[in-house]
């Protein structure tokens, strides 16, 4: 099915509703039942305007297939686990590297490199989190 497909969408200019492609497939392989030719089936669809289905630009929000509840969690989780990562982990050796290297060296003139590259830093680390926290509070609510 997936080469009657590609016969019928990729010489498109554009992508067709979600919905309207299970319609267009069916009504292609109604018209095969029939006993026509999948050739002249392909052609009679480009020739005549996509049976009046409605050509979309390519990445139109209606051409992807539905977001589904599950989806959305793992978006969400993944979001969570991302930024547990950043924070805990790669920040976090940032932190550890430009600090040790602060305190050893903060008397020699690549002091101030590590003292800017330790409060940088902390200053990323500390307002990911935050912007982690507001946009996580805005999106969903709980109840």
């Amino acid at each position: 099915m997936s080469d009657k497909s590609a016969d019928l969408f990729s010489l498109s200019h554009g992508a067709f509703r979600y919905a309207d492609r299970e319609k267009i497939l069916s009504e292609a392989a109604r018209r095969e039942a029939g006993g026509e030719a999948w050739p002249d089936i392909v052609r009679d669809f480009h020739t005549s305007q996509h049976w009046g289905f409605e050509v979309l630009p390519m990445g139109h929000p209606e051409t992807k297939p539905p977001v589904t509840e599950s989806d959305k969690n793992a978006r969400e989780v993944r979001a969570f686990f991302w930024t547990a990562f950043q924070s805990l982990l790669i920040l976090k050796a940032f932190v550890l590297y430009f600090g040790l290297n602060y305190a050893i060296h903060h008397d020699d003139a690549s002091g101030s490199f590590y003292g800017w590259g330790l409060g940088i830093s902390v200053a990323f680390s500390t307002g990911s989190l935050i912007f982690f926290a507001i946009r996580k509070s805005r999106s969903r609510s709980f109840t």
